[in-house]
């Protein structure tokens, strides 16, 4: 009896155990420093390595000073060991063998030819209407 509830305590600690996939979308640009936004919230900069958890689509925006924005629609679809079984033995029975599951995206920005200050601030104001007021959640 002793030895069951040992082995279910061992079992139960395994699946606490974090998964050991990371997945990873690897942004590039070029020119590099483009800020890049995925799925409408600032991720950072290129180049850039932003985790996720989950599969499916990410839209992604480049935008860079004197260069035209980029949107990237990508499709992050799940490799074969995402699918059940394998996905259980991946992420709670082999956690000693990190996997990383790197989706690569690579941008040319085109640079921007000169524009009237006039269509400057109808572009910048149409830029501040499509972002919400007060920049969502930030950390203190």
């Amino acid at each position: 009896m002793d030895r069951w509830i040992i082995g279910l305590i061992a079992v139960f600690m395994l699946l606490l155990l974090p998964g050991c996939v990371q997945r990873i979308l690897r942004i590039d640009s070029q020119p590099p420093g483009a800020s890049v936004y995925i799925n409408g919230e600032a991720a950072g900069e290129t180049p850039l390595e932003h985790h996720f958890d989950f599969y499916g689509e990410f839209e992604i925006v480049l935008r860079h000073k004197d260069h035209q924005s980029r949107r990237i629609v990508h499709e992050a679809s799940a490799p074969w060991y995402a699918y059940f079984p394998m996905d259980i033995i991946v992420e709670f029975l082999l956690p000693v063998f990190p996997l990383r599951d790197i989706h690569r995206i690579d941008a040319s920005l085109e640079k921007a030819g000169k524009i009237d200050d006039a269509l400057r601030k109808e572009l910048d104001a149409k830029v501040r209407a499509e972002t919400p007021e007060g920049g969502g959640d930030k950390e203190k």
